[in-house]
């Protein structure tokens, strides 16, 4: 059995994250440490759960019949794609949106508006 944690990329197939639109499952990643999830398509929830977190994902088609585990994988989000350290192969994938890298820049949904409400000079409030 593997390890996850901070070093940690994983790797996953079509549709990855059907049927867990909950919070919680975003957070097990964030609490366990994955930075990186690569799949070749995400649901649509479970991508804006795991963005909101601070989680990058990416999407990337072919990268689960190409990818094995245990293998040392760079990730270049400059150039959208991604390779095996060992330069037996390398993949294109999609660019990640200007919005979510903003979000992500900023470690999650909550630092990112709290940031830009603080930019523009305007305060949250809570309520007792």
């Amino acid at each position: 059995m593997t390890q996850l944690g901070p070093d940690s990329i994983l790797v996953a197939g079509r549709n990855f994250g059907c049927g867990s639109s909950r919070e919680s499952s975003a957070r097990s990643f964030k609490y366990n440490g994955i930075e990186i999830i690569i799949a070749e398509s995400f649901a649509r929830i479970f991508y804006r759960n795991l963005t909101n977190q601070g989680i990058h994902l990416i999407t990337c088609p072919g990268i689960a019949r190409i990818a094995a585990q245990g293998e040392a994988i760079l990730v270049d989000l400059e150039k959208s794609e991604i390779k095996n350290m060992d330069s037996s192969w390398q993949l294109a994938c999609d660019p990640v949106p200007d919005y979510v890298r903003k979000i992500l820049a900023h470690g999650g949904l909550v630092n990112f508006l709290k940031a830009e409400l603080k930019k523009n000079n305007q305060f949250l409030l809570r309520s007792k």
